[in-house]
């Protein structure tokens, strides 16, 4: 009955407030380890695909709920891009779930009851200005822990993996402090 859940049985409705994608491309030998049997990683030339993506959610409730009724919370997910052989030939694309959390309790519980996402409840700390837009993840154990800050008072136009240590601060910059544990390491999924 449970896995009949988690198959998104039930119409969700939800406003997204603000989001920020960060993809990587990473070499494919890194990535490989971390995918389900019969998952195979989705490349361009030796490089993989990690997306992080972060996500301040509104008024999160079934769809047959009334607006007033809904949560609000944030979420991060971290995903690797996947290719799907099916017994016909047919090749599908997907995303592997590498970890996923969000600062509410209830969407932890009822997430994890309604998806297969694997919710872990974690710290979020969120600020932005008309120049400025950061999100501060910290997770238990520090294991997934993540700083990002995108100048978003122009266009951004570089994206840049940068050491803890360093400070990038230009117009259309993002600075990003990251524990690499979280992709060298996975949770077991269904």
């Amino acid at each position: 009955m449970r896995y009949l859940l988690q198959r998104h049985a039930l119409p969700i409705k939800a406003q997204l407030k603000a989001s920020l994608v960060l993809a990587y491309a990473v070499r494919a030998d890194v990535l490989t380890p971390l995918l389900s049997p019969g998952l195979l990683l989705d490349t361009y030339g030796d490089y993989g695909f990690l997306a992080i993506a972060l996500v301040e959610t509104e008024k999160l409730r079934p769809a047959f709920l009334p607006s007033r009724l809904g949560v609000d919370f944030f979420l991060s997910g971290y995903r690797i891009f996947t290719r799907y052989q099916t017994s016909a030939g047919r090749s599908l694309r997907g995303l592997r779930i590498l970890r996923s959390d969000t600062d509410s309790r209830f969407m932890q519980v009822f997430g994890n009851l309604l998806t297969h996402y694997g919710y872990e409840h974690s710290r979020c700390e969120v600020r932005r200005d008309a120049k400025s837009y950061s999100v501060k993840v910290r997770t238990p154990g520090g294991f997934a822990d993540l700083e990002v800050e995108a100048d978003i008072s122009t266009q951004l136009s570089l994206f840049r993996l940068v050491h803890p240590s360093q400070t990038l601060r230009r117009p259309g910059s993002l600075l990003v402090r990251s524990h690499l544990p979280l992709i060298t390491k996975s949770r077991s999924t269904p």
